[in-house]
């Protein structure tokens, strides 16, 4: 790495494209295209995502930013002005350690010409000797002794900024923001948040809920003309996504509706649905919990009333299915937005309703009602999925949290 490319990395990130930094550098887009992908292969991480709007620096990216601008201060601090790179700096450190070019070059793992071409390459640009080869070895001048310790802290800073990349790779240092609505989030964070944390106790874990209010405003407000009132998602998944293609989340945890083509959905659990039957209603059906229940046992619902959620929701539309199928038109006694409200209003005796098997025993159990499985013909379930940009790869920390919540789900 070098100070052109990390000049190069500093104009990226302050104009946010690649077209506006080539300008900047007077390179073609193609080139700064090419040089920013062999940083990022030399450095073993993705310095910035791609998104419509331009480029945003990951967590590793924003590491090499600070370092960078420290680097870039102390080389203009300089007086020799060259386009300094890491190497040439190190193997002049090491020359001045080893205070010979052989031993240098056995330190270094090169040929020993190799080292001695680097170095008077350097010394012709700078135009003075920095350091003085006899038999016995090789001494720093007096100016290349001040040059050197010019030099020294700009590869201690190189050497700083190498280190934190390492402890992002070995997951030392990292975040991961999540997304996710939040009443799902209180169903499986608690159970994969602390194992992660255990295992990576440097990774930091971000969460991103929403509500039903907040939902709504903000999806007036930033969503546009693709997301109206007769949307077939609810507005939390949409608003998920909406975070997600914006980089404000790294992924997002959610249960699948209609796929976009932007975003890869990476399946990780079924999440059937249940049938809740108040106990003030047993007397008037004849069902089994050992059972799955298919159309013709729902239709014994016929004359028992309904709490529901709203319209706008997967789980009523899906539960609008089943009952179609049992030949049902449902006494809707109550609507709400909340499953617990509703669960919690059937376990009261106002009525029958649905349940997804992950919030059956969220915030309050299943006390005063019977929970009945639905046979997989009627469709009912969801998938559990993380949701993620198709264009662009997950950080190594994100990878390893999906891979503890397929764990700690299966």
């Amino acid at each position: 790495m070098n100070q052109q490319q990390l000049i190069f990395i500093r104009e990226i990130a302050r104009t946010g494209t690649i077209r506006g930094a080539a300008a900047c550098v007077d390179r073609t887009p193609s080139a700064l295209t090419r040089g920013l992908k062999s940083v990022e292969n030399e450095l073993g991480c993705q310095l910035f995502r791609r998104i419509r709007e331009g480029m945003v620096p990951t967590s590793e990216g924003e590491t090499v930013l600070s370092y960078g601008e420290r680097i870039l201060k102390s080389l203009q601090e300089i007086k020799e002005k060259r386009i300094w790179s890491e190497n040439e700096i190190r193997y002049l450190l090491c020359i001045r350690e080893n205070k010979s070019i052989t031993g240098a070059a056995e330190t270094l793992f090169i040929a020993q010409p190799s080292l001695s071409q680097v170095l008077k390459e350097v010394e012709e640009e700078v135009g003075f000797k920095i350091f003085q080869r006899d038999r016995r070895g090789a001494e720093e001048t007096k100016a290349g002794a001040e040059l050197l310790e010019q030099l020294e802290e700009v590869w201690k800073l190189w050497k700083e900024m190498r280190e934190e990349l390492g402890e992002y790779r070995e997951l030392k240092k990292g975040t991961v923001t999540i997304g996710i609505p939040m009443n799902l989030g209180a169903c499986i964070l608690p159970v994969v948040v602390p194992v992660f944390r255990r295992r990576y106790p440097g990774v930091k874990v971000f969460i991103r809920e929403n509500n039903s209010q907040e939902l709504e405003k903000m999806i007036w407000e930033q969503a546009g003309e693709e997301f109206n009132i007769n949307s077939p998602k609810q507005l939390g998944v949409i608003l998920l996504e909406k975070m997600m293609l914006s980089h404000k989340v790294d992924f997002c945890i959610m249960h699948f509706q209609k796929a976009l083509d932007e975003v890869c959905y990476d399946e990780f659990s079924e999440d059937p649905f249940y049938l809740a039957v108040p106990e003030i209603f047993q007397s008037q059906v004849s069902l089994s919990e050992e059972k799955s229940l298919k159309a013709e046992d729902i239709r014994q619902l016929k004359k028992i009333p309904f709490v529901m959620v709203a319209s706008r929701q997967k789980l009523r539309q899906v539960a609008d299915e089943i009952l179609r199928k049992a030949g049902i038109r449902p006494d809707i006694c109550c609507t709400t937005k909340s499953m617990e409200t509703a669960k919690r209003l059937a376990a009261g005796g106002m009525g029958a309703t649905f349940l997804p098997k992950s919030y059956m025993t969220l915030y309050s159990g299943t006390e005063g009602l019977s929970c009945y499985p639905l046979d997989k013909e009627l469709g009912a379930s969801w998938k559990l999925v993380a949701a993620y940009p198709a264009d662009e790869k997950l950080s190594r920390a994100s990878r390893e949290f999906l891979r503890t919540l397929k764990e700690c789900l299966e």
